[in-house]
């Protein structure tokens, strides 16, 4: 049943800047140091033509993966705002059938609760951001935050995929583009 503050699609979008972690994996990563240098449009050029989204390290939990927003169409210039013009959409199913799934927002104080008491399962890392929104109190910020602020990525409704995403033409939904040019 459609609904309107749901969608079947997700949109990944590239953004110019070294991908999160290129410093943080233990390993070099020739195929993420190849694209530190090139804009998004240039990215999104390169996925194209590779046809893989390459996963990267996420912040606080250092896990690589590909992210994904699942956005109503209203929300999709926020997020060119933040990220870029640029982006490349695909059907949910696609993204589940290769192990991928929404994220889950926790808590801080439970993540933090998790992570002490031998962390989640390994499967299960990646799916994970720590939630502190704003309205958190006071006591709560300090304690898990220290002070940098609040994390509270829900309005992305982000849905990953725990490694590289190789993907064939056919599985493109749709693609983001600034200018008709483009």
């Amino acid at each position: 049943m459609p609904r309107p503050d749901f969608s079947d699609y997700v949109v990944h979008f590239t953004k110019k800047g070294p991908p999160l972690g290129l410093g943080v994996r233990k390993k070099t990563v020739d195929g993420l140091k190849a694209i530190a240098e090139l804009s998004a449009y240039e990215r999104l050029l390169d996925i194209l033509e590779q046809r893989v989204i390459r996963a990267t390290n996420m912040p606080h939990t250092h896990v690589p993966c590909v992210c994904f927003t699942e956005c109503v169409w209203g929300s999709l210039l926020d997020h060119a705002e933040r990220y870029s013009c640029y982006g490349v959409g695909f059907h949910k199913r696609l993204l589940f059938k290769v192990g991928g799934g929404p994220v889950f927002y926790m808590r801080q104080d439970l993540y933090a609760e998790q992570d002490k008491n031998s962390g989640f399962a390994k499967a299960v890392w990646p799916f994970v951001t720590p939630f502190v929104p704003e309205y958190a109190p006071d006591d709560h910020l300090e304690e898990y935050r220290a002070g940098k602020g609040a994390i509270d990525y829900s309005h992305e409704r982000e849905w990953r995929v725990s490694s590289d995403l190789a993907f064939s033409p056919s599985d493109v939904s749709f693609i983001i583009v600034d200018t008709y040019l483009d």
